[in-house]
């Protein structure tokens, strides 16, 4: 996925939060199984998803939404003391976007003392989930770590997604795939994490 495939979707989401937010009860509805059934023939675990019937992304615990150290939240010093100076910082109207080699960070801009991170995008194994979910893997290897969860799409791809334990609404982990899944072993081209801020 490219820079700009994430800059131009972030900049348009603060206009869309409402509709946003509308549509992801419709596409949670809609959703399609997780694999065709000849698609998990290899994986057990996997393979429980036909017969579980997910209807809703599964809800992974809060400290799994973090990417290289980078966490929903994160404040924006932080940042520079984990990963260094960006290799560039572009400027939007509500977010300012870090961008290192492989690696976006959306911060918020605010007259707030504190301004946090509320959106982080992983496009290389070098930044990867803390249990270890990085582009290049496996859709069986996403879903035996993270647990069982449902394929979904959208404008920019197909995507397994899930939600932090906290709440179902206004932050998720997208996990993009290279091509729309034909079996477990198809891999993963981005990992996106994303939270409404208001």
């Amino acid at each position: 996925m490219s820079k700009n495939g994430f800059a131009s979707t972030k900049r348009s989401f603060f206009a869309a939060v409402c509709l946003a937010i509308s549509l992801t009860s419709l596409v949670i509805g809609q959703a399609s199984s997780v694999l065709a059934s000849e698609a998990v023939t290899d994986s057990a675990q996997v393979g429980e998803a036909v017969e579980a019937d997910i209807t809703m992304p599964t809800r992974l615990e809060s400290g799994e939404f973090s990417i290289g150290g980078i966490t929903i939240g994160t404040d924006k010093d932080e940042i520079l003391e984990i990963l260094g100076e960006p290799n560039q910082i572009e400027e939007g109207l509500r977010s300012n976007q870090y961008q290192y080699d492989g690696l976006e960070i959306l911060v918020e801009i605010s007259d707030k003392p504190n301004v946090f991170v509320f959106g982080v995008e992983t496009t290389t194994p070098d930044f990867c989930t803390p249990s270890g979910v990085c582009p290049g893997d496996t859709v069986r290897s996403v879903m035996e770590k993270l647990g069982i969860t449902n394929l979904y799409t959208d404008e920019r791809g197909t995507h397994l997604t899930y939600w932090p334990h906290w709440q179902t609404r206004g932050c998720w982990m997208k996990i993009y795939l290279d091509e729309p899944a034909q079996n477990s072993d198809v891999t993963i081209q981005n990992i996106e994490l994303l939270c409404v801020i208001t």
